[in-house]
């Protein structure tokens, strides 16, 4: 594999799993988040880490599609930038965090399959190319990721 490609799948491994520089990758920060956590908010105007992770699965799936060609697959409302989530259906946390890490697996896998040459390429629909689509998605995870630690930490202060 090439050494940009080897190294942005590098990069995404530590930050979802294998360990980042800064502190815990995404995996392990959402471990021993239940259903019960996942729905509450701290506070009465900011996300769940439901609502978060579900966020976070929207645009890997942007990155997935753009990766197999699709052009036509594209997140511009609020309703699909932040999709809604049932908080009294529990049962959504575990299919929510497979479709995290469906994805990711999948993006992976299409970044393997690609050239380098890919990277300079327009993204569909955007003012920018996939190696900006790539680096966004790594720091995007980075992003939501310490927003999810910092409300776990809140959460986990106050009674249930």
């Amino acid at each position: 594999m090439h050494n940009e490609l080897s190294a942005f799948i590098t990069q995404f491994d530590a930050v979802f799993q294998d360990g980042p520089w800064y502190g815990d990758p995404v995996l392990t920060i959402l471990e021993d988040i239940g259903p019960d956590m996942a729905v509450r908010k701290p506070l009465p105007d900011c996300h769940s880490i439901m609502e978060i992770v579900a966020h976070m699965v929207q645009w890997h799936r942007f990155v997935l599609k753009r990766l197999e060609g699709d052009t036509l697959f594209n997140i511009s409302l609020e309703a699909e930038d932040w999709p809604p989530v049932n908080a009294g259906e529990n049962d959504s946390w575990p299919e929510i965090l497979h479709h995290l890490t469906d994805t990711r697996d999948k993006i992976v896998k299409a970044v393997k399959d690609k050239g380098e040459g890919f990277l300079s390429e327009r993204v569909a629909q955007r003012e920018y190319d996939f190696r900006y689509l790539l680096l966004g998605i790594i720091q995007h995870d980075i992003y939501h990721s310490a927003q999810i630690a910092m409300l776990k930490k809140q959460l986990l202060k106050q009674p249930h």
